[in-house]
């Protein structure tokens, strides 16, 4: 527990992406999806979760990931990830999970939020005047 305080510590904008994502998914699933017109209405319903999906597991990923000194901030990886948990998804879910369909949208929303969190974590490190591409073990 310990070293997950530390890793926070050191990169309290994945505690701050994590409870930002899990208050918006809960907006959205409260409020967002109730909106009455329709275009709105569809973007709640069908893609907003996907777009916040990778706010809370980059994060998440990256605070545990921090444990071990390893953190994922090159873009091309963190790109990867979101595919790869979007062809599970997005693919492998349907065959198991009645009512689940398939879309294309849904990919390009989930790699739409990796892009979204590398440009934040990009500003969070700017600020900090680190080098986003920097690898953590060569501080």
């Amino acid at each position: 527990m310990e070293k997950i305080k530390n890793s926070l510590k050191q990169r309290p904008i994945n505690g701050v992406l994590m409870a930002a994502a899990a208050l918006l998914y809960l907006l959205n699933n409260l409020v967002f999806k109730n909106i009455d017109q329709p275009i709105l209405h569809e973007f709640f319903v069908g893609y907003f979760n996907d777009l916040m999906c990778p706010l809370f597991i980059l994060p998440y990923s990256n605070m545990l990931l921090l444990t071990v000194d390893k953190e994922l901030k090159k873009l091309p990886y963190i790109l990867l990830l979101c595919l790869g948990g979007s062809v599970i998804w997005e693919l492998l879910a349907p065959l198991y999970k009645e009512g689940s369909v398939r879309d294309v949208w849904d990919v390009v929303c989930y790699l739409f939020g990796g892009l979204l969190y590398w440009i934040l974590l990009k500003a969070a490190y700017s600020c900090k005047k680190v080098k986003i591409d920097e690898d953590i073990t060569q501080k």
